[in-house]
């Protein structure tokens, strides 16, 4: 069947050669070597970015925060962000590196619905002996510190911290995420302590390592002597507070 190319009908083509109803051959154009290249480059580091997303959403997991559009967002900042600080690879070869994740993962905010500071406008720290959370007077939170959606009555801390590998040719978990939570703490002046807190130090800055920790808030409402998850996702609020 012929078709319509412009003001020209073909009526078939061979090896590479178009031919028109009045008789006319024409060479068809080939393939653009440099848009092909592009292409395969552009596929690589967008796979790379998605697996690289999974990798870390996989090391916060503990925490329970995962809303709709994480994993986008996450894979936009390694993509368009990320591989531009790698000046070192060439293009499809680049990869998020110990320092772009230092510069761009600290303080993610894993809901952007509901930014962590807005439920909590105090200070977390973390160090090797754990995480330290301090109300904005200075002093060590309690359970009335924090913003609580209407009907929670007790709050729960969850904090993680992972090791993750991250090289041109792999982004993997190498050190298991090792979580820390406080008890189901009333929203009053009871203080937060942790069963078990997590603390991290820095790894080598010239390494292809680095640690990187989390913080969650999930809220609960107690009736009788059980405790029901909020399941409002908008409060499900958590953030990166440490990578190094």
């Amino acid at each position: 069947m012929a078709r319509q190319v412009g003001a020209i009908r073909l009526v078939g083509t061979m090896g590479g050669i178009s031919f028109t109803r009045d008789g006319q051959a024409k060479t068809l154009p080939g393939r653009r070597p440099v848009t092909a290249q592009r292409t395969r480059e552009n596929n690589l580091e967008f796979g790379r970015a998605a697996r690289t997303s999974k990798i870390i959403r996989k090391a916060l997991s503990p925490l329970e925060v995962a809303p709709r559009g994480l994993h986008n967002r996450i894979t936009s900042l390694i993509r368009q962000k990320a591989f531009q600080l790698d000046t070192a690879s060439s293009r499809g070869q680049r990869f998020l590196s110990r320092n772009a994740a230092l510069t761009l993962l600290a303080e993610f905010d894993l809901n952007s619905a509901s930014p962590f500071e807005a439920i909590f406008p105090g200070k977390v720290t973390i160090d090797q002996s754990g995480t330290s959370l301090k109300n904005i007077q200075g002093n060590n939170l309690r359970g009335e510190d924090i913003k609580a959606p209407t009907g929670a009555t007790h709050v729960q801390v969850r904090t993680v911290v992972a090791g993750i590998t991250s090289t041109a040719s792999e982004i993997t978990i190498t050190t298991d995420p090792v979580i820390g939570a406080s008890a189901e703490i009333p929203l009053d002046a009871t203080e937060i302590t942790f069963a078990s807190n997590p603390g991290v130090s820095a790894t080598d800055p010239n390494g292809n390592v680095f640690n990187i920790a989390g913080i969650s808030f999930k809220f609960y409402q107690q009736v009788a002597t059980r405790y029901y998850r909020l399941e409002n996702g908008i409060y499900d609020v958590g953030k990166i507070i440490f990578v190094g």
